[in-house]
Parts: structure tokens; C-alpha cells; sequence
């Protein structure tokens, strides 16, 4: 699991470093880049912490997407579906932990940057699978910073962390999560 952990923070690391290399035409053509507004569609890949009073804590791959609507140049919401597991937690036990939240997002307005930061909150509903065993869901919550590279008028480089917690009968399944992803405006 390490080995997948190091080759995720490296994958993240080089696309957020050629990023701006990528972007670079779209910069140097002296216009300054604005989010298209209307509906986009999100792909984030990452790795996934869990931490919790449980048997015992795991780290996993975790992928999520969703459909949202950018408002203006610095609002937004979305729907995402995100699956992080499986988690070996211990006595022969694995753990699944999936939501699907609706997110707002605010696109922090800092000048002079080839990206944009940003932060945003999200309530659902949430599950954990455990196997063998039993499933159980309940309020899902999750709070994410990060920064949007645009590569296109149409295209931004996603990269970010969430923390997400999962409110089950038991200890709540909370997680923290680094993800990279895509995101495409019509």
C-alpha cells in the first residue's frame, strides 16, 4: 500500500508541476482566465487515510465523480459519488466507505497565480461495508481546500484534500483524502 501511496503523491506532484506548463499558451495569451459558468462534470483519482476508534487504521484507493454548476467565476456546487476502499482493518475484516454529498465550493479571487485556490464544504448520505459482515450508513460531512489549474477554457487540473466523515452506529468512519482529478465545463 505504500508503493501505491508514493507513486499516487508523485503522480499528483508532476501534474501539478506541469500544470503550469500545460496552461502556458493559454496565460501568455494576455487575457486573464475566467471559469466558464454552467454545468461541468468531475473525475478525481487519489488515496485515502482512515482513521477512526475502530480495530485498526488503512490507507486505500479512493475514486469519486460528479455533476455540478460553476454559478460565476467564483462559486460553485456540485453532486459527487466518491468509493475509497477496501480497508483492512484488522480480524480478517475488510471496510468499504461510500457517499454521495452535494458540495459548495468558493474559488478564492487572488490575482497573479497560475492557479486558484479554494475551499469548500459538503453534507450527504454515507456507508460503510464491512466484510464479511454488515452495512450501515448515516449524515455524511466533508470539508476540502485545494487548487484548480487551468489547462484549457474549458478544462481545469484538480488537486485537493478533503476530509470526510462518515457518522455510523460504532466509531465514524472518517477519512482524509488526496485526490487529483479533472474538471470539464460546457
Amino acid at each position: 500500500m505504500k508503493r501505491f501511496r508514493n507513486a499516487l503523491l508523485g503522480a499528483g506532484l508532476l501534474a501539478a508541476a506541469t500544470a503550469p506548463a500545460l496552461a502556458a499558451d493559454y496565460y501568455d495569451s494576455g487575457t486573464t482566465p475566467t471559469a466558464a459558468t454552467g454545468l461541468y462534470v468531475q473525475l478525481d483519482l487519489g488515496g485515502s487515510l482512515l482513521r477512526w476508534d475502530g480495530l485498526r487504521d488503512d490507507e486505500a484507493f479512493t475514486i469519486d465523480g460528479g455533476l455540478g454548476y460553476r454559478f460565476n467565476p467564483y462559486m460553485r456546487a456540485d453532486v459527487l459519488f466518491n468509493y475509497a476502499g477496501k480497508y483492512d482493518i484488522g480480524g480478517g475484516t475488510d471496510l468499504s466507505a461510500s457517499s454521495v454529498m452535494g458540495n459548495l465550493y468558493f474559488d478564492l479571487p487572488i490575482e497573479g497565480l497560475p492557479f486558484k485556490p479554494y475551499l469548500g464544504a459538503g453534507l450527504g448520505y454515507g456507508w460503510a461495508t464491512r466484510s464479511p459482515g454488515d452495512d450501515d450508513g448515516g449524515l455524511a460531512v466533508a470539508f476540502k481546500a485545494g487548487l484548480n489549474w487551468t489547462l484549457t477554457p474549458n478544462l481545469e487540473l484538480d488537486t485537493g484534500y478533503r476530509f470526510r466523515d462518515i457518522m455510523v452506529d460504532g466509531p465514524n468512519v472518517t477519512e482524509h483524502q488526496f485526490l487529483v482529478g479533472l474538471r470539464y465545463s460546457f
